[in-house]
């Protein structure tokens, strides 16, 4: 996607801004990659399998998009791709000693994470305009939507605007409306396959495609988060095709088509809004919390976290609540953990024991195999208290 709005910017411009501009989408590429890897490998997987509808549709529009230039395109294209390697050295260094360790997730893994088909109208109980739809009992079974990261799929708004408003620009303005008509139906194809290929059917998903033949698709854990970007996807046909239908609005029929698309895009923002409290934490009593944290002693180089309380009933996820607090306290101390929350544990790596002692002989152990003894130190959650070593 980013690539087509570099081609847009090279239309009539010098070749020297082409270049640039193909460049700076080459740079915003890597950083999306880098500060997030999930919805950065989607746009990419979204906007590849666009791309090759697009151009399976209209070959030559990427050509004549850059300029009607061979060479033009091409030096557009290698400029992207030089600029996005250039900017995926961080992302090198820090990924690549994760591949070469041999970590990988398995298929099976992915699949626990699958959706069912009851997922596709699961947009959380509390969605302002969709909420009724997975608490209905005879839609679908209210256990199977307990899950957290069900409510992702496209909104039904979304879904029936973007296939409602193609379909009334190809029958009232095809002659006149076939870029744009090609380019909404490449894109929702991509969005809404792309979606369906996640659905557990009978054990199993078309996912596994994607996972076994695209690089870098095994490091994801949950593959329907993509229907995050799959609704952008489909957000831009609706605007693309309800833009395009305004413009060849005739002065009789354009205010009646203005209230129509402002109220599907009004409404499409609406089922948006969901109340539902995802993360469970308070930001008030947490930032109180990390405020009041005594300051570590100067000999502290490093630290982990432990909590040495025993509650009557503890929270069934105790032990990664408190890789997340080390996280923070970390950032509010200026000093590195090596607690840590991640779907792939490094080797030897085992924090997140549940038993007590275990948890803290493990922390000891590890830092004493990666050398990090020198200002080692130790704070204890529920005592509110650092030791040296």
């Amino acid at each position: 996607m980013l690539l087509i709005a570099t081609s847009i910017l090279c239309l009539g411009r010098k070749l020297w801004l082409c270049l640039l501009s193909a460049a700076a989408a080459g740079l915003l590429l890597a950083a999306l990659l880098l500060t997030g890897y999930y919805m950065g490998f989607f746009f990419i997987l979204i906007g590849g399998v666009f791309l090759v509808l697009y151009l399976a549709f209209d070959f030559r529009w990427l050509v004549r998009a850059f300029g009607g230039s061979w060479r033009r395109a091409c030096m557009a294209t290698g400029a992207f791709l030089a600029a996005c390697l250039i900017g995926l050295v961080p992302f090198f260094i820090i990924y690549l000693p994760v591949v070469r360790s041999g970590a990988k997730r398995s298929f099976a893994e992915v699949m626990h994470f699958a959706p069912s088909w009851e997922t596709l109208i699961n947009h959380g109980w509390e969605n302002l305009l969709w909420g009724w739809l997975p608490r209905h009992q005879a839609l679908v079974d209210p256990a199977l939507m307990q899950r957290g990261e069900a409510p992702m799929a496209p909104t039904p708004l979304l879904v029936l605007g973007s296939v409602g408003l193609w379909l009334w620009l190809l029958l009232r303005h095809r002659p006149v409306a076939k870029r744009q008509l090609r380019f909404c139906a490449a894109l929702a194809i991509a969005a809404t396959v792309l979606v369906l290929m996640t659905v557990n059917v009978a054990g199993t998903s078309a996912w596994w495609i994607v996972w076994e033949y695209v690089p870098g698709a095994n490091g994801l854990r949950v593959p329907f988060r993509i229907g995050i970007p799959a609704q952008a996807a489909l957000l831009m046909v609706v605007v693309l095709c309800g833009a395009t239908l305004l413009k060849f609005a005739t002065a009789d029929t354009r205010p009646w088509r203005h209230c129509l698309i402002f109220t599907l895009l009004l409404l499409a923002c609406l089922g948006q809004i969901n109340f539902n409290d995802q993360t469970n934490i308070d930001r008030v009593a947490e930032n109180r919390w990390l405020a009041a944290l005594p300051p570590p002693p100067n000999a502290c180089r490093n630290f982990v976290l432990i909590d040495d309380s025993a509650p009557a009933k503890p929270h069934p996820l105790r032990h990664l609540f408190l890789q997340i607090d080390a996280m923070l306290i970390a950032h509010q101390v200026g000093l590195p953990t090596s607690n840590g929350y991640s779907g792939l544990l490094p080797p030897n790596w085992n924090f997140i024991d549940q038993d007590r002692k275990r948890a803290r002989q493990n922390a000891r152990e590890w830092v004493v195999r990666y050398g990090l003894r020198d200002g080692f130190c130790v704070f204890d959650r529920s005592a509110h208290r650092w030791s040296v070593g």
